[in-house]
């Protein structure tokens, strides 16, 4: 507050010493309530595991009841952790008195005692394929994606080629079983996201397991297109998790189609942060996708083909050891929302 004027006549002799000092007081209570927060927290996790007797699908089921499923007058779904209710308020009722950062981090403390609790790619169903048709990556023959083939084989051993005429014939035998994989485009420096690949995706139901970046040489500069391989998605919020290893955490992408009212997108953009993942990028899906989507979409049919409800797509860069907290939040929080992939971008 030093900066303060004191010529100003309203300012003169007011003592900024006072300022200054009810500042750090305030500040060190904030601290030590945010001390008691996180001790009451702590608490909260030890009951939520204690009354689960550890068991990862029960703590699921707690921390999902927790989250709104309860009645707020109704008694929590824990023996042990009554009395903490009961005796904390703020934690009656997670949904209306928890914040979202808190709500985050019981999560984590919850996570590092039990680091097996389901989340999205834990409990993912491969589908069974006749072994005529693994490792088989189809696709429509042209430059850029016989560089995208070239780059992805690199990482899939004894994988195969199937060259077909079109996309959709490509996509198509991903969802018949006949393939394992396929190659799309996804969006480009010049245009962004390729918004009719994007259809074809949800469309055959694929979500993306690694990309690649090709250039385009000629013209007056040069332009990047950003090339995916995709496989069968597995279930309503099921991600699957990639094969491939990137080389560093850095490496890996996740992608989130945003269709609900709640969470908001805003509220998944600001878990993603607390959580360490960098936002890549996000784009307003066009109302005529939109429209195809909710029509159409393979991940959540209770979707109202009338809702105007905009779109989003977020691309977020995997940088941080708090990955596995930010899909709890989503396995929690939003599991409307289809993730579109958990990929590495390789080389």
């Amino acid at each position: 507050m030093s900066y303060l004027n004191t010529d100003v006549p309203e300012l003169k002799g007011y003592d900024t010493g006072t300022v200054l000092g009810n500042i750090e007081l305030l500040e060190a209570r904030t601290e030590t309530a945010m001390e008691a927060v996180l001790c009451e927290l702590s608490e909260l996790a030890e009951a939520i595991i204690r009354d689960a007797s550890g068991d990862p699908d029960t703590v699921f089921s707690i921390l999902l009841s927790l989250r709104g499923q309860q009645g707020e007058e109704e008694d929590p779904p824990l023996r042990n952790a009554n009395l903490l209710y009961q005796s904390l308020p703020p934690l009656r009722g997670m949904t209306k008195h928890l914040g979202l950062h808190e709500r985050l981090f019981l999560y984590h403390l919850i996570l590092k005692k039990l680091p097996a609790l389901p989340v999205w790619g834990d409990h993912r169903e491969i589908p069974s394929l006749p072994s005529d048709a693994q490792g088989r990556i189809a696709y429509m023959a042209g430059s850029l994606a016989n560089k995208a083939y070239m780059r992805f084989s690199d990482h899939i051993p004894g994988c195969r080629a199937a060259i077909f005429h079109s996309f959709a014939d490509a996509c198509e035998e991903v969802r018949s079983g006949l393939c394992q994989y396929c190659i799309l485009p996804l969006e480009s420096s010049s245009e962004g996201k390729l918004m009719g690949f994007f259809k074809l995706m949800l469309k055959y139901s694929l979500q993306i397991i690694a990309v690649c970046d090709v250039k385009v040489t000629g013209g007056v500069s040069e332009k990047v297109t950003r090339m995916g391989l995709l496989r069968l998605a597995t279930g309503e919020n099921k991600a699957l998790l990639s094969p491939i290893v990137g080389d560093t955490p850095s490496d890996r992408y996740l992608e989130l189609l945003h269709v609900t009212a709640v969470p908001s997108y805003s509220e998944i953009m600001a878990a993603a942060d607390f959580c360490g993942l960098s936002l890549r990028r996000t784009d307003t899906i066009p109302t005529e996708s939109a429209h195809f989507l909710r029509s159409k979409d393979p991940w959540n049919a209770d979707i109202a083909s009338t809702s105007t409800l905009p779109l989003f797509s977020g691309i977020w860069e995997v940088s941080s050891a708090h990955l596995e907290v930010f899909l709890l939040f989503l396995t929690l929080e939003a599991p409307e929302n289809p993730m579109l992939g958990l990929y590495p971008s390789v080389s």
